[in-house]
């Protein structure tokens, strides 16, 4: 396995107003990763990032050079673009989720054209009772084509809701009961209808299992998260390696600038040391400002790293 996979990282070099938003990307050097072995405030600065944050739809068109990100349209001119989540449906198709200010509604948006033009916005769900400080959301479509949608509203649940005909309909299901304040969620799918749920909490990494597309959930371990993650840790990530599943990469942050990876070989039982990824210097903006990162596998069988923070430069 020695040198035959390697991670690309991806900095967002973010230069940005609240007014203008602009956003530049950057491709940082290749490392092979076989040579070492949340208050209301927080969630009002969330529109700064926008741009950031969708351009990790958009990495496919800027892996060689550096190119500025559209802004997402708003419905008017002062809306709020909190959670957006991102998935392609084809080569030219995206479906983005969000929510505004309010929090009590998942909005939609579809570009067929690779975000030239978009679809109006849609609502998708209402949501009773939101608390903004423990709302998050993540998209993702499985290998047979299924959209997984899951969202948190509170410090106990996580909602999921399924699409089969790409995201025109919405299932929803029996909320997960968690034990303590899930975030960060990721998703890795080790083969077709087995599909891995990860999240962080004050305590340590968790995951939940699912055997049958992400419509029953239960709390069986297929990849062993390592111990280190914590409340001083966030961002868990697991990634796929080998055609068995058994090999896998961890990546994930501080909660401030400083990212990592550990390597198993047996799903889990044993990692590697810790290597430092890199230390983005964004710094501590905000206590409630953490780090923020997401990955990103492209056809090549690259893995591209997208992270981000928000700003409030009081303009």
């Amino acid at each position: 396995m020695k040198s035959i996979y390697k991670i690309f990282l991806l900095a967002l070099g973010v230069y940005t107003s609240a007014f203008s938003q602009i956003t530049e990307i950057t491709r940082l050097p290749v490392q092979d990763i076989s040579q070492s072995n949340h208050t209301a405030q927080r969630k009002t600065k969330r529109f700064v990032s926008i741009s950031i944050l969708f351009s990790i739809v958009m990495i496919v068109q800027v892996f060689a050079q550096t190119e500025p990100i559209k802004d997402f349209p708003r419905a008017y001119e002062s809306q709020e673009i909190n959670n957006l989540t991102p998935v392609w449906i084809s080569d030219n198709e995206i479906l983005i989720l969000y929510q505004n200010s309010t929090y009590d509604t998942i909005f939609s948006r579809r570009t067929t054209n690779l975000g030239n033009t978009w679809s109006q916005q849609k609502v998708e769900q209402t949501i009773d009772v939101p608390d903004p400080y423990f709302s998050d959301m993540y998209l993702y479509k499985t290998l047979n084509g299924r959209l997984l949608l899951f969202w948190k509203l509170n410090i106990s649940s996580i909602n999921c809701s399924y699409s089969d005909n790409n995201g025109i309909d919405w299932i929803n299901l029996p909320p997960l009961v968690i034990s303590s304040l899930p975030i960060d969620f990721s998703v890795v799918e080790p083969e077709p209808r087995l599909i891995v749920l990860s999240f962080s909490s004050p305590i340590r990494w968790l995951t939940r299992l699912s055997t049958d597309n992400g419509e029953t959930w239960t709390e069986n371990t297929y990849y062993k998260p390592p111990s280190r993650i914590g409340w001083r840790y966030r961002n868990p990530h697991f990634i796929k390696l080998s055609a068995s599943g058994d090999s896998v990469l961890a990546i994930y942050s501080s909660n401030y600038s400083i990212i990592y990876t550990q390597l198993s070989t047996d799903r889990g039982n044993n990692w590697s040391d810790t290597t430092r990824i890199m230390d983005t210097r964004l710094g501590l903006v905000d206590p409630a400002d953490f780090l923020s990162i997401k990955t990103v596998r492209d056809n090549d069988e690259n893995i591209w790293l997208v992270y981000d923070r928000k700003y409030d430069l009081g303009i």
